[in-house]
């Protein structure tokens, strides 16, 4: 059976970085644009079973960070979590250079990096979706590298076998970087950079109190088996975000995307139906729910 929308592969150069993105077109009718961003042990191909499920509609935007997949570090330098936003940012701006809005779609630290950019650019974000991901408001749970980042093999390995789905379908790849020496040293800075530019308690409190002034939609979408970042954390996310839909799958673990697609996809597609038809309500209209 013929795929229902074409696939390109680039790089995009943004002052010394190349960033490898990878873009997925509809053949037909395009409803919009999502935007990807992966987390911290993922590269791009973390989301292609679900981007299937969706590129026959949207277009969808699929960005490596500095320092992962195919993306270079500019003077190995790695880069921290605000500065991956301001990127993402001025990515978002090269993607989109006609004004169109695009809604971000982030897991685990790509989520914070979703939550910055929805707060600082609230005119070319229309809505957020948050997978497992890591709350502005609260600290982040930091992996001990080990020697030659050994132990975050070890706890990859772990977390991919939280579920029998991860194991079938992607345990290898999510672990196959981290297997070569030369990318497993980029990857180890790269680690530690985002997790060590996570702010202190009272920076976080501020950024909580930015949250709670998010003027977009969000729909987090959480794995309950997820041993790293736990349904805390959406909750804590819903709590502060004015128009929040939440969502939790008992069969999923960190990778809920990887484990059920086909019901990430109908989340998703639901939520952009929603956030379509109802543009223009006022927030208070939102309502905040929790469903399996």
């Amino acid at each position: 059976m013929s795929r229902l929308f074409s696939e390109s592969e680039h790089l995009i150069k943004i002052e010394t970085l190349s960033v490898f993105v990878r873009e997925f077109y509809p053949l037909s009718t395009q409803q919009g644009t999502l935007v990807f961003f992966h987390g911290r042990l993922s590269n791009s191909g973390c989301w292609d079973a679900v981007v299937e499920r969706l590129a026959p509609h949207f277009r969808c935007v699929l960005v490596e960070f500095p320092g992962f997949g195919k993306s270079t570090l500019s003077e190995a330098r790695p880069y921290s979590l605000v500065e991956l936003a301001i990127f993402a940012g001025n990515l978002i701006e090269r993607l989109s250079p006609s004004g169109e809005r695009v809604i971000l779609v982030g897991h685990d630290t790509g989520g914070a990096i979703a939550q910055l950019c929805g707060i600082r650019q609230p005119d070319r974000i229309s809505g957020l979706v948050l997978m497992n991901s890591t709350c502005l408001g609260e600290r982040v749970e930091s992996f001990s590298t080990g020697l030659r980042g050994f132990s975050v093999r070890r706890r990859l390995k772990s977390l991919s076998r939280s579920t029998e789905a991860t194991i079938g379908l992607a345990a290898d790849a999510l672990r196959e970087a981290w297997g070569c020496t030369n990318c497993r040293r980029v990857l180890v800075k790269s680690l530690r950079a985002i997790e060590g530019s996570v702010p202190g308690t009272r920076e976080r409190r501020i950024w909580k109190q930015e949250l709670a002034h998010l003027t977009q939609p969000v729909l987090i979408l959480w794995g309950k088996k997820d041993d790293l970042n736990s349904p805390f954390n959406g909750f804590e996310l819903m709590r502060c975000v004015a128009q929040a839909y939440y969502f939790e799958n008992e069969a999923c673990g960190h990778w809920p995307f990887l484990d059920e697609p086909g019901w990430i996809a109908d989340k998703m597609r639901e939520f952009i139906f929603r956030i379509t038809t109802a543009r223009g309500e006022p927030i208070s209209r939102a309502r905040k729910s929790l469903s399996r």
